[in-house]
């Protein structure tokens, strides 16, 4: 009897050490670094559309998208959100791929037909390119390219059903945009770029369309415009300035950081 005792004691110590190591073993496991976003970004692609984001191919990505999405436009805005948050993934290790990839995921939700159908995957791709465009490591490594990254964000945010999804974050994806467009490097490689972008947001600005989904729409962009005058006329004797103060916010809405805030993603797998 006694040598039973002793044996269930040791069977119950034996299964607390276990329970003991197991939780230690969890929690280990819960502390463990997890694999890098680069990683699980591209994992999110098709193989052939994440051969064409790796080489920074906007062609490549471009025909990708319309073959794996065979003229769904709800699932090429899926393909053509998951090539920007790739693009941002990579930014600090090719940058150039970066703005590469999210010029061509751009062109994609560009398309009035993607823009309609999958108006969240676009402002989630817009506002993904807007953080991208005020990268100084974008902006050295092709500046070019962030100049036509910038164009393209403000022609999105003046969509309508692009702007509704979230009126502050296209307000602030517009700011962005001329803040890029500003920019030493990229002024130099196309001075036109700021011309532009300034034009469009003051189309924005006067858009009743946008100011019948946004009442303060007017003010926040008109106030874009006048920080940028300010900053313009307080540096004309050394060029630009980045702007990096934020839009005043909608009524209902929380403070805005120079990086639009990430709108709530289509994760919806493609068909």
């Amino acid at each position: 009897m006694n040598g039973l005792r002793k044996n269930r004691a040791a069977l119950t110590l034996g299964t607390l050490g276990l329970l003991l190591s197991l939780g230690s073993m969890q929690t280990f496991a819960q502390q463990s670094p997890q694999p890098g976003s680069v990683a699980q970004t591209q994992a999110a692609l098709p193989p052939a559309l994440r051969a064409a984001v790796m080489s920074g191919n906007q062609q490549a990505i471009t025909q990708a998208i319309n073959t794996l999405s065979a003229g769904n436009p709800q699932t090429a805005g899926v393909l053509a959100q998951r090539v920007a948050a790739a693009a941002e993934s990579m930014l600090a290790v090719n940058p150039q791929a970066a703005v590469a990839d999210a010029n061509a995921a751009l062109g994609v939700v560009r398309q009035p037909a993607v823009a309609q159908a999958n108006p969240q995957a676009a402002m989630s791709t817009m506002t993904t390119a807007a953080r991208i465009s005020i990268s100084p490591a974008a902006q050295s490594a092709s500046p070019a390219g962030v100049a036509g990254l910038a164009q393209a964000i403000v022609q999105l945010a003046a969509n309508p059903a692009v702007y509704g999804v979230a009126p502050a974050a296209a307000i602030q994806a517009a700011q962005n945009a001329l803040q890029a467009a500003q920019s030493p490097a990229v002024v130099a490689a196309n001075p036109n770029a700021a011309v532009q972008v300034t034009q469009a947001i003051s189309q924005m600005a006067a858009s009743t369309t946008l100011s019948a989904i946004n009442p303060t729409n007017a003010a926040q962009l008109n106030a874009v415009l006048a920080q940028t005058t300010q900053t313009i006329q307080a540096t004309s004797g050394g060029g630009m300035n980045n702007n990096t103060s934020s839009v005043p916010q909608a009524s209902g809405g929380g403070g805005s950081n120079s990086a639009p805030a990430e709108p709530p993603r289509n994760n919806a797998s493609p068909s």
